[in-house]
């Protein structure tokens, strides 16, 4: 459903105590993913603590089989926080809540002044056991790269449901209703009356059925990327895409820069479509988990598919032009760059099994006939048209119960709620938005000029925005930093070796050399670099880097490395404690040179490195 975009970080930390909590099922374990630089594993003001609850499979059974829940509590910088904490949840279905959450922790300051934030591990999901993930649907694409066929989804599906229930699994039990309940459950565990709740894309469907089932346990709620219950999104996945699309080619018309420099956005957008489909380009890709390479026949089709995932990510928004562009001359690096985190590593993430649980369960009542098709264009309906009545097909295979009707009613309350929405959403449109505001009477709906999906992943202005929202739901929250938001589209440049090409960070004053690209603040209190390093070897180019760039002969040991595997490659980062001033570096290899981004700042600008590293430094492409 809402297929999503992460960076995923995989490593194991030592936990220490559990949580003073009650009487419960909490089991403490180590985290399954880094602690963010800092917050420590342990309890109390900056700890983060992890482990399990066990809950039944199926509620009707509670004797019956159990499942854990991944659990992870950041705790609050308060030594007394608030009584009600904030559920966290994320989208998918089947997407893993602790891998974005905790990573995020650090841009979660505001929130955590006053209460902890609760992650539950939705019930099928990654760190959630059993993880229902269904790897033969990624044996099915391998297999299509040397077929040149479309892969079986279908066919992969099955197999992946016939295993699953070999193992014991009841499919059936992984639901919303089921996934609403677990809620409870974890909130029972450590003694919470009642929570305040955030939840994205599929997240707000959760919301809604927890808002239904346990109104009285719900002390606030945000809904961030809304599907509205009564609304079967999947009929519209082809419009929606479309429109989204549409509105990139609106905003690039209404800017001056982009304009100028993309004069003819839209008809190169269906030219180079037209050219792939007619002669799929062959695109070497790197499965960087197996080191396997392979041949990625790049149709107009999967490259209309690639603009429509691009835009689920708002930091990769202003990098749509350049990338089309770049694609109709023939340059398809920037596939080669990201089409391993963007399909590979996100496929051996997300829960496929539960995503259909889920969706079977609910939302597999239409047909064919209900696919909107009025203005729709037919690249659109060749696109996604396809992929629609497939969940129609691989829900037969399932063979999941139905929820009841009353499942897709609208959740009418007075609980306090805040809507977001991102005008270039191409999947939850802020039309959705509207029609669950109109459900909810106590509710502010915002919509985000220049977001895509999902906004608290943008930028801190929703995040500020949620957290007043929060702290006191009695009171209409103050959006007014909204009003400034707008897309600005990325101006790519090369550093002064010509050796790397990268988006112009915006809002920084260029102050490059002759060797390495620079950029900083007005302030001067936080600096972005970026030098190309003619070594594979990391130590070697992380210390040629630090030297060239800090100072020569740096040589502060760092207070943290994180080792990050992806589809986009193998990336280190280290921090550094430079006296007053954190130093941050990230590198990655391609093609024989390793990129090294330093970023040198203030800890009150920690926010902002990480939007600057999130927007830049992992747009960088290696010039042939």
């Amino acid at each position: 459903m809402f297929k999503r975009f992460t960076i995923s970080f995989i490593f194991i930390l030592l936990v220490s105590v559990p949580l003073a909590a009650q009487d419960t099922a909490f089991e403490a374990a180590p985290c399954p993913v880094p602690i963010p630089f800092g917050f420590v594993e342990d309890i109390g003001p900056g700890g983060i603590q992890c482990g399990f609850v066990t809950v039944p499979e199926n509620y009707d059974e509670p004797d019956g089989t159990q499942i854990r829940l991944g659990v992870a509590i950041i705790n609050s910088a308060s030594p007394s926080p608030q009584a009600d904490p904030i559920f966290m949840e994320q989208g998918g279905p089947g997407g893993s809540s602790i891998e974005v959450f905790v990573a995020s922790a650090p841009l979660y300051a505001s929130l955590l002044a006053q209460r902890d934030i609760v992650i539950v591990e939705q019930r099928g999901t990654k760190f959630s056991e059993p993880f229902l993930n269904c790897p033969e649907v990624l044996d099915a694409i391998f297999e299509s790269f040397e077929t040149l066929e479309e892969p079986d989804d279908v066919g992969a599906m099955q197999a992946c449901f016939d295993r699953l229930a070999s193992e014991g699994v009841d499919l059936s039990a992984y639901n919303s209703v089921n996934n609403a309940t677990d809620m409870i459950t974890v909130a029972d565990a450590f003694g919470y009356e009642q929570i305040n709740f955030y939840g994205v894309s599929y997240g707000t469907m959760l919301g809604q059925h927890l808002l239904r089932d346990y109104e009285d346990r719900v002390r606030s709620i945000v809904f961030d990327a809304v599907v509205p219950l009564e609304q079967n999104f999947v009929p519209d996945v082809a419009i929606n895409a479309q429109n989204a699309l549409q509105g990139i080619f609106d905003t690039c018309a209404a800017d001056a820069f982009c304009s100028e420099r993309y004069p003819d956005l839209e008809t190169i957008t269906f030219e180079a479509y037209e050219a792939l489909n007619a002669e799929p380009a062959m695109v070497p890709i790197i499965d960087t988990e197996t080191g396997e390479s392979y041949d990625l026949p790049l149709t107009g089709d999967i490259f209309l598919g690639f603009m429509r995932l691009f835009q689920y990510s708002t930091p990769l928004l202003p990098s749509v032009p350049a990338f089309i562009e770049n694609t109709a001359e023939g340059d398809y690096e920037w596939i080669e760059n990201l089409y391993g985190a963007l399909n590979i590593t996100l496929q051996r993430d997300i829960a496929d099994a539960m995503y259909y649980g889920v969706i079977c369960a609910e939302d597999s009542d239409f047909t064919a006939d209900d696919v909107m098709q009025e203005g729709l264009e037919e690249p659109f309906l060749n696109s996604s048209g396809e992929p629609i009545t497939t969940v129609l097909d691989v829900c037969q295979a399932a063979n999941v119960e139905l929820l009841d009707s009353y499942v897709d009613d609208p959740v009418v309350s007075d609980v306090p709620a805040l809507i977001f929405s991102g005008e270039l959403d191409p999947v939850t449109p802020a039309s959705y938005g509207d029609i669950l505001a109109g459900n909810l009477s106590n509710s502010t709906h915002i919509v985000f000029s220049g977001f895509g999906h999902g906004a608290i992943s943008a930028g801190l202005c929703p995040i500020d925005i949620m957290t007043s929202f929060v702290n006191d739901p009695s009171a209409t929250p103050d959006a007014s930093c909204a009003d400034s938001l707008s897309l600005s589209f990325n101006e790519y440049t090369v550093d002064p070796t010509g050796r790397l090409q990268f988006p112009v960070p915006t809002g920084l004053v260029d102050t490059s050399t002759d060797d390495f690209a620079q950029y900083q603040t007005e302030a001067g209190d936080l600096t972005f670099s970026l030098i190309a390093v003619e070594t594979l070897d990391r130590d070697e180019a992380t210390s040629e880097a630090l030297s060239a760039i800090v100072r020569d002969g740096f040589d502060v040991p760092p207070v943290q490395t994180v080792t990050e595997s992806s589809g986009l490659g193998d990336f280190v980062t280290n921090v550094y404690q430079d006296g007053t001033e954190l130093v941050v570096t990230f590198t990655g290899q391609r093609e024989g040179i390793t990129s090294v981004v330093v970023m040198q700042f203030g800890p009150t600008q920690f926010q902002l490195f990480q939007t600057l590293l999130q927007e830049v430094a992992l747009s960088v492409l290696v010039v042939d």
